[in-house]
């Protein structure tokens, strides 16, 4: 796989060769991903970074016969086309701020699936096709990824993606981005039922109130708050919302993933039902970056 055959200018790196045969050789795609963002700050990428941003796509620093390894910058607020790449990949953002949305393919369409919130040191990985379809739009200021991919196992192409309008789950979303409940106010029923399942413990309350006053003090007041990964999935009467955050709890960061089903009646959710793992230390999140096994982000 050589530059030639990526239609993409060479800018040589000094390391990048070793950078990209240790990717490759850790094994499955997160191992990749994990092992590209440990020795990504080794590289000096000032040169690459400006081609790429001349150019207005990316340019390779490291070939071999099965894979390349590339600097990309995208300019702020402008996404990419929805695309794959023929094969598996990993990617690492360097500096700047990264949306990465995921799509399944359905009918030759392709559908949203779940949007992540890259920063400087997160990786993000993709499967063989069809898991290779994704689209990405840098925040304010631009960002820059170091990015492998693997020898296509086919031709790459642009593909059609499916908007498909989701009232609730896009007020969840502003909700979590804003860190506050009131974009969702006026999706609850002002008597829903909310059960919270939270680790060894179990409660429920009733009242859009008393959810609201949940939402803003619990779930969404920590400092630093950041959501890190969000999908929605429609239901027969409403929809299922999965997110992944972190933020800070005294000197340490914490994650936590939950579950949020929403059940709507007569327009309106009467029923939030809500699973979450409790709060992850900074501990547990080395550990399972280390040693928990992941097929996808």
């Amino acid at each position: 796989m050589t530059a030639a055959h990526l239609d993409r200018s060479f800018v040589a790196t000094g390391g990048a060769a070793d950078v990209l045969a240790a990717a490759l050789g850790a094994g499955a795609p997160r191992d990749a991903a994990r092992r590209l963002r440990d020795l990504a700050p080794a590289l000096d990428l000032a040169e690459a970074r400006a081609a790429s941003r001349r150019e207005g796509r990316g340019v390779v620093v490291a070939t071999r016969d099965d894979a390349a390894l590339a600097v990309r910058w995208f300019a702020p607020g402008v996404a990419t086309v929805v695309h794959d790449h023929g094969s598996w990949g990993a990617a690492v953002v360097v500096d700047g701020g990264d949306r990465y949305e995921r799509f399944t393919v359905v009918d030759g369409r392709a559908v949203l699936d779940t949007t992540f919130w890259l920063e400087p040191g997160d990786a993000v990985w993709w499967l063989d096709p069809p898991g290779d379809v994704h689209r990405q739009q840098a925040a304010e200021g631009g960002a820059t990824e170091l990015v492998l991919v693997a020898a296509p196992r086919r031709t790459a192409a642009e593909l059609v993606a499916v908007d498909v309008p989701r009232p609730l789950a896009e007020a969840m979303l502003a909700a979590y981005r804003g860190r506050r409940f009131a974009p969702l106010r006026e999706h609850y029923a002002e008597d829903v039922l909310v059960d919270v399942n939270v680790p060894s413990w179990r409660f429920q309350v009733v009242g859009r109130s008393a959810l609201e006053e949940l939402f803003d003090r619990d779930e969404l007041g920590l400092p630093e708050l950041r959501l890190r990964a969000f999908r929605a999935v429609p239901t027969i009467d409403g929809c299922v919302v999965e997110v992944e955050v972190r933020a800070r709890r005294g000197a340490e960061t914490v994650q936590w993933r939950d579950i949020h089903v929403l059940h709507v009646r007569d327009g309106k959710v009467a029923e939030h039902v809500t699973y979450c793992t409790g709060h992850w230390d900074a501990a547990a999140i080395a550990g399972q970056d280390a040693e928990a096994p992941m097929v996808r982000p």
